[in-house]
């Protein structure tokens, strides 16, 4: 076996440890919102962002993918539950987009501060406008579920607090993985 190809399998074993575990950790969650208990926080970005520092954007968008593949198929193939798991994407798209941003452009000692940031507001902006303009009003209209106040108020007082507490919650637990373990860094590989 070449090197190259030896690269490309152990590529290929990382990415899928990591998807499984991120679809594992994604059972992992809790209700924070106590007005709004299906809105839960899981801990299945944490691999999806180690396989993204690590490895490379690439590998974190196929461990992302990976996950809510499984989690689709296992909790059930139905249109409202392919509401859910394309919401799961798209925050999972948004929180590696935003960390790859950072750890393209900085190398200095505010890099995890900046990511951590950037991944929070970058996370709660983009899963409010979805959720005001698509995630909602396609599930109400599909389930027929009514809001008990407005799409507004929904947003602003259930998305941007989850999404808040979501960024800053995975931010840190990410950054204290990958900042207190001098092992990461051997498994990194740029590209």
């Amino acid at each position: 076996m070449t090197n190259s190809h030896h690269l490309s399998l152990r590529k290929l074993v990382q990415v899928s440890i990591l998807g499984g575990l991120a679809y594992l950790l994604t059972y992992l969650s809790v209700p924070i919102i106590p007005i709004a208990p299906y809105m839960k926080l899981d801990f299945g970005d944490i691999p999806i962002l180690l396989a993204t520092v690590l490895l490379s954007t690439r590998s974190g968008i196929v461990v992302a993918l990976l996950r809510s593949l499984l989690y689709f198929i296992f909790t059930g193939i139905s249109v409202i539950n392919l509401i859910g798991v394309s919401s799961l994407l798209v925050a999972s798209l948004t929180i590696i987009f935003s960390v790859t941003i950072i750890d393209q452009l900085l190398n200095s000692k505010i890099k995890y501060v900046a990511m951590i940031i950037l991944e929070t507001l970058s996370l709660t902006v983009i899963m409010s406008l979805m959720n005001y303009f698509i995630i909602t009003p396609l599930y109400m209209q599909l389930t027929g579920f009514k809001l008990s106040f407005s799409l507004s108020s929904s947003i602003i007082y259930i998305v941007v607090p989850f999404n808040i507490i979501k960024g800053l919650f995975i931010g840190i637990i990410f950054v204290l993985l990958i900042k207190h373990s001098k092992t990461w860094e051997k498994y990194r590989e740029k590209g």
